[in-house]
Order: structure tokens, then sequence, then C-alpha cells
């Protein structure tokens, strides 16, 4: 497989898609992205490069079609394309733009699909816009899909490592918690690991909670394990 592992080389070819889109229309735009970066190596900043380039360059209008295309076509680094495209819509419509990535996840329904978009989406949602996206969260059922709750602990993680503040990662440590019993393996990993993330920057606030998931008072295992 082919390596691009330059943005000067992947910016100064990303012309060509835009040109197949003026010419040619969608379709075309799809293909050539396809070709020139989802066919080979690519690093995902450079990735994301790119897509930030279509972002400026592509119809407003045509993203979420361009993106939905990119989805079909079930490569990972379109994925990280596809994040940051909605990424650029969430100023205009936050509250659509989460739901259509949780919607894509789902129907994608693998482990990168979720972790890639989700830290774009909805992780730089909550960076943007802490206290909203945290009633978003803790609204979130305990009976919802089961990539939407793996969507919490990726948004967490995320989060916390670019700076959530400490009044909001407690906030967040309370989320967690109501997702401490689930036994799914696709859940309970990102649950733990945002856990383990804010006892990293902010150690005394999973002491708070300690009587809430402390297996000595029917605290889950897995939880627990995770805060050693």
């Amino acid at each position: 497989m082919a390596i691009l592992s330059s943005k000067k080389e992947a910016l100064f070819v990303a012309n060509r898609i835009i040109i197949a889109f003026q010419t040619e229309g969608l379709e075309a735009a799809v293909d050539e992205t396809h070709q020139l970066y989802l066919t080979k190596k690519v690093k995902f900043p450079v990735l994301e490069a790119v897509a930030h380039y279509l972002s400026a360059h592509l119809p407003i209008e045509l993203h979420i079609a361009f993106c939905k295309r990119i989805m079909a076509l079930h490569t990972i680094g379109g994925n990280v394309m596809v994040g940051i495209l909605l990424q650029k819509q969430l100023a205009d419509d936050r509250h659509s733009t989460l739901t259509t990535a949780a919607d894509w996840i789902i129907q994608q329904e693998v482990w990168y699909s979720c972790d890639i978009i989700g830290e774009r989406v909805w992780g730089e949602a909550l960076v943007r816009t802490p206290q909203q996206m945290l009633v978003f969260l803790k609204a979130i059922p305990l009976t919802a899909n089961p990539w939407i709750i793996r969507l919490i602990g990726i948004t967490g993680h995320y989060g916390v490592k670019r700076g959530l503040d400490k009044a909001n990662c407690e906030i967040l440590f309370q989320v967690l918690l109501l997702h401490q019993h689930h036994k799914a393996v696709i859940i309970k990993k990102t649950i733990a690991w945002a856990a383990k993330t804010i006892k990293r920057y902010h150690p005394e606030i999973p002491g708070h909670y300690q009587k809430q998931w402390g297996k000595a008072n029917g605290g889950s295992v897995w939880f627990a394990s995770a805060l050693k």
C-alpha cells in the first residue's frame, strides 16, 4: 500500500477533487478522494488537513451528501475526513451534527468509526460548549444503543485531555458513574478510559464519589479497577 505522509504533497493534489466536482459532479469528487487518499496509508493529521481544505472549497450544502458517500466506502481514513467536515458544522447546528455523527457511527458498527468520529465531533463539542454538552450526555438513557454509550467515554476522554476544567470534569465523572454497571465490552473500555483520564488530571474527584463506585458499596468491579 502506498504511503502519503506529507501535508504539503497531500494538499498539492487536493485541487483535483474540486476540479472533478466542478466538471463531473459529486460522485466524481468522492471517487477522486477515494483514489487520492483512502486507498493509501495516510496519517490522520494529513487527512484532517485535506478535510479542512475540502470544507472550504466544496459547497457547504453538499457536505453531508459528500460525507454519506465517503462513509459508504467503509475506510478508516474516511472517518477522519468525515469527522472534520462534521466538526465544521457544530457552530451552525450542534444538535443536528451530533445526531448525524451518532447515526453514522451506529450504522458502521465498528469501534474505530465510533472513536475517530466521536473525538472530532462529540469530543470537540464538549471542548467548545462544555455545559451544553454535559447536559446532552447526562440525558442519554442507560438503555441507549451501546455505540452511543461508548461515545460518552470517547467524548469525556477527549475533553479532559483537551483541558476541560475541574468543575466540568466533576460533572462528567457523575455522568460516567451512571454507566458503571454496563456489561458490554465496547462500553466498559471507554467509560473506564474517561474515568482514568479524570483521575490523571484531577485525582481528588474520584475520591469524592468512592462510596458510589467502591466495590464494598456495590460499585462496578471494572469501574473500580480502572480507578486503582
